[in-house]
């Protein structure tokens, strides 16, 4: 019985036990208690396990659904889990703290920015915002702002990571030759080596030249949302709709290399079960992204067992492409790549992601240099 647990259709790509128990645990809610319970008595690699955890971005999900499990969890293991729990639990809580202070700071300074991903998406998909781990703050800024921003970053003692050239283009940037394209961004740091430091990166746009996914920034300031914070600050971030399609975006150019990534769009799912999946994907066709949004639908919705609206859930679960593109993303999620491989499964899956041909081809185009580049 237990093995069919594990090895149900859906589940066939989990290569091993532990991968199925973490799984099993990666959610807020609706953990499914009899296939956990069946792991728990298996001869688990605690080791394997926790490492897993750590390199998937779920050690939160790991630590808050097995420490009230003394009877089946060793001692030693719960101690260092909760040892790495807390580590990261004070480094979020810092980088919290600080983002209502640099967002005050910027509007000194007459800039107005708007956080997305870390803090704001831990407040905006997680009903629990300490299941999610981040490391640094997220700014959209608008592209008249990038001077003035970085000006006052600099007044605050942040210092450019990658200091963008004089001659920059603030419509497709452009770097010095040492730095790895990134889209339209530039990241800071301030005190860079200290337990403290804390990393910004300033978007003044969401992809880079060859990762087209030209969602409207002037739109995402038109529909944002509020969300309060665990220390109590309320800013502003993007809508549940625009987060979805975002986060959709920003995992496939990733290709999905972390439970992490669904475990974002399946939390964002159950806590707003009233949000327009119809209209982001309207708004993926014309973007002509939408088997990207199918693709993120149904990795949650398989994976972890994310809530679909009834005609979503038929649409998601009918599209043979996006049905091929999951299997792809659940074959290579626990089997780590790197060099060679690693650039072939991005090239790969990113030919095949996007609904246009050119689309796809600029998109592995900007892997491959990427790579080069790396080690150039």
């Amino acid at each position: 019985m237990a093995r069919a647990l594990i090895m149900s259709p859906e589940r066939s790509f989990l290569p091993h036990t532990e991968a199925a128990l973490l799984v099993a645990l990666a959610r807020s809610e609706g953990v499914p208690a009899d296939r956990v319970a069946a792991l728990l008595q298996r001869d688990l690699d605690w080791d394997r396990l926790i490492r897993l955890a750590g390199a998937h971005d779920v050690i939160p999900f790991l630590y808050h659904h097995l420490k009230g499990r003394a009877d089946a969890v060793p001692a030693d293991v719960l101690q260092d889990l909760r040892a790495i729990y807390f580590h990261q639990f004070r480094r979020s809580i810092q980088i919290r703290g600080e983002l209502p202070r640099l967002l005050a700071h910027l509007d000194d300074h007459g800039i107005e920015a708007l956080p997305f991903k870390g803090p704001v998406l831990a407040a905006l998909a997680y009903r629990d915002e300490n299941l999610r781990t981040f490391t640094d703050l997220d700014l959209l800024i608008r592209k008249g702002d990038v001077e003035r921003t970085i000006g006052a970053l600099t007044a605050a003692g942040f210092k450019a990571k990658n200091p963008l050239q004089p001659n920059y283009d603030t419509t497709w940037d452009t770097y010095a030759p040492w730095h790895r394209p990134h889209g339209n961004a530039n990241g800071y740091v301030r005190d860079e080596g200290t337990p403290g430091a804390l990393h910004v990166d300033i978007h003044w746009g969401l992809a880079s030249r060859y990762f087209l996914f030209p969602m409207e920034p002037d739109g995402l300031w038109t529909r944002r949302s509020s969300v309060t914070l665990d220390n109590g600050a309320t800013v502003s971030t993007f809508s549940p709709e625009d987060t979805l399609l975002f986060q959709c975006m920003h995992a496939a150019k990733d290709a999905y290399y972390r439970l992490g990534h669904i475990c974002d769009l399946a939390e964002l799912l159950r806590t707003h079960p009233d949000l327009d999946v119809a209209t982001v994907l309207e708004r993926a066709h014309a973007l002509h992204s939408e088997q990207m949004v199918l693709l993120g639908l149904r990795l949650s919705h398989t994976v972890l067992d994310a809530p679909l609206p009834s005609p979503i859930r038929r649409r998601v679960l009918e599209h043979e492409a996006a049905a091929q593109l999951a299997r792809h993303v659940q074959q290579a999620l626990f089997h780590a790549r790197h060099g060679v491989p690693r650039l072939l499964h991005l090239i790969q899956f990113h030919l095949r992601v996007r609904d246009r041909t050119r689309d796809g081809l600029g998109a592995a185009y900007h892997s491959l240099r990427t790579s080069l580049q790396s080690v150039l």
